[in-house]
C-alpha cells in the first residue's frame, strides 16, 4: 500500500488537483502521508469510476447540490463502503482502523479544498474486535529487548553528537564535547539525572 517510488505515483502528485490541494497543507510532514492514502483510494476505486480526478470533484460538487441527504454524503459512504471492504494485495487482512481514519481526513481535506470548506461527515472508525484483542495480547518487551533498544538508541545520540561536532564552530566546540560527555555518563549511569550538556 505504500506507492512511494513508483512513476504512477509520482504523477498523481504532480496532478493540477492534488498541487493546489496540498499547497493548503500547512505541514509539509503530511503531504507524503495524504498523497499516498489518496493516491491509493484512487488507484483502487475511484479510477474505476471516474476517468480522472477532476471528474470526482465535479461529480461531488453535483452531488452536493442535491435535496437528498443520502446523495449529498454519496463520497462519504463510497469512501466508507470501500474501507471497510478493501483487502490488501499484498498484506492480505482488511486495512487497520489507523489507517482507516488517516484516509477518512485525507479524503475530507482533499475534497474541502476543491469542493466546500464544510462537509458534514466525520470520519472515526472504531478498532475491530480483532485488534483490540491483538492490542490486549502484545507481551511485554523483554529485558533483552529493552537492552537492545537503549544500546540503538544511546548509539545514535553519539552518532548526531559526533556529527555535530565536526562542524567547526568555534562557538560551540565546547558544548559538543559537554554534550557528549553528558550523554556517554548518563547512558552508563542511567539512574544519575543529569541534563544534557549541563
Amino acid at each position: 500500500m505504500n506507492p512511494r517510488g513508483k512513476p504512477e505515483f509520482t504523477a498523481f502528485l504532480k496532478s493540477k488537483e492534488v498541487v493546489a490541494w496540498l499547497s493548503t497543507l500547512s505541514n509539509d510532514g503530511t503531504h507524503g502521508t495524504y498523497g499516498s492514502c489518496l493516491f491509493n483510494y484512487w488507484l483502487n476505486s475511484l479510477s474505476k469510476e471516474y476517468p480522472t480526478l477532476w471528474d470526482w470533484i465535479v461529480a461531488v460538487k453535483a452531488e452536493r447540490k442535491s435535496d437528498d441527504n443520502m446523495t449529498r454524503k454519496g463520497w462519504a459512504l463510497r469512501l466508507i463502503s470501500y474501507l471497510n471492504s478493501y483487502i490488501s494485495p499484498v498484506t492480505h487482512p482488511p486495512v487497520s482502523t489507523d489507517y482507516k481514519n488517516i484516509t477518512g481526513t485525507t479524503v475530507k481535506s482533499f475534497l474541502k479544498a476543491h469542493v466546500l470548506d464544510e462537509l458534514d461527515c466525520r470520519f472515526k472508525f472504531q478498532e475491530t474486535v480483532e485488534e483490540q484483542d491483538e492490542a490486549e495480547n502484545t507481551p511485554a518487551m523483554t529485558p533483552g529487548e529493552v537492552t537492545k533498544l537503549y544500546e540503538q538508541a544511546r548509539t545514535t545520540a553519539l552518532k548526531v553528537i559526533r556529527q555535530n561536532a565536526t562542524v567547526k564552530w568555534e562557538n560551540h566546540s565546547d558544548y559538543y564535547v559537554r554534550t557528549e560527555s553528558a550523554i556517554t555518563d548518563d547512558w552508563e549511569k542511567p539512574s544519575d539525572h543529569r541534563t544534557l550538556g549541563a
